[in-house]
Formats: structure tokens, sequence, C-alpha cells
């Protein structure tokens, strides 16, 4: 088995335990699991899946701790431009956008904000999927223009 969430092009892809959150143990949540992938590398991760407007509000908000590999894709639809923040947030983040293909716009390092004003973070683009992560995760991994945005999700929600 290879070590979790990386795994090269052609790989096997191993899912690690929803158990280990607690965000999974319900039915009700829809989550999916991410695949970031390069002409050489693919990056798995499993996630929560923000798709109405009150999920899209609450993001990763209040959360204490986000355990690796793990995160939060939202689903925008139509495309829009996104300015993301972090009112209420208590854990560093990293943010990705993606355009409506999959395709890799631009990324944020996203630091908590406990009063207003909060700093935006722009997408600069339309963008269809905006993936939250774990700060650190654009610096572990190389994600940048030619990288591409593929999910499965538990319950059809929003697959591409």
């Amino acid at each position: 088995m290879k070590g979790l969430g990386q795994h090269l092009k052609g790989g096997k892809y191993a899912f690690p335990l929803f158990f280990l959150l607690g965000l999974w143990g319900c039915a009700s949540v829809p989550y999916a699991t991410v695949f970031l992938q390069s002409p050489d590398m693919q990056i798995s991760l499993q996630v929560e899946l923000a798709t109405t407007p009150k999920q899209r509000q609450a993001g990763l908000q209040h959360r204490t701790h986000l355990a690796k590999e793990y995160g939060m894709l939202f689903i925008v639809k139509p495309p829009e431009r996104i300015n993301m923040w972090m009112k209420d947030t208590l854990i560093p983040l990293d943010v990705l956008f993606f355009d409506q293909e999959g395709r890799f716009i631009n990324g944020h390092h996203m630091t908590p904000c406990q009063a207003d004003p909060c700093k935006r973070y722009s997408s600069g683009a339309l963008v269809s999927y905006v993936l939250e992560v774990n700060a650190g995760f654009l610096d572990q991994y190389p994600v940048d223009k030619g990288w591409q945005l593929e999910f499965e999700s538990n319950n059809g929600v929003g697959d591409n």
C-alpha cells in the first residue's frame, strides 16, 4: 500500500478510514473522494461536500482539527467569482480554486479571523469548485497550472 493520500499516476489508491474525523459517521453527510492529478502524480483526499448555501456559508467554521488528507469541497453552480474568508474559522487552511472543467486556477494560504474585517481570498476567475485543506498543503504538494480536480461522492451529489 502506498502512503496515505499521495499516489503515482496509475497506482491503486487507498481510502483512509472515514471514522477518523467522525464527519462521515452519519450517512446524511455528503462526502467525496477528491483526486488532484498532474501528468505524473495523483493525490487523493477525503472531503465533506458543501453543496447548499447553508453548508457553503458554514464551511469549516468552529472546527478545532482537520485530519491530514481531509478537507471540504464547495460546489458552486453556476460558476462564480468567489471570495473566501476565514471568519470564525479556528484552524489555518489552504484554499484551491478550480474552474468548471476541474482545472486548477489558483490557491491561497488562509489564516483564521475572529473579528471583522476579515481578509478575502479571491478565485480571480469564475470557478465551480473550491477545495479547503489543511494549511501547508500548497507547500507540500506542487499543485499549479495543469493540475486537474476530479471526485466521486457517496451519493452522486455533484460528481464530475
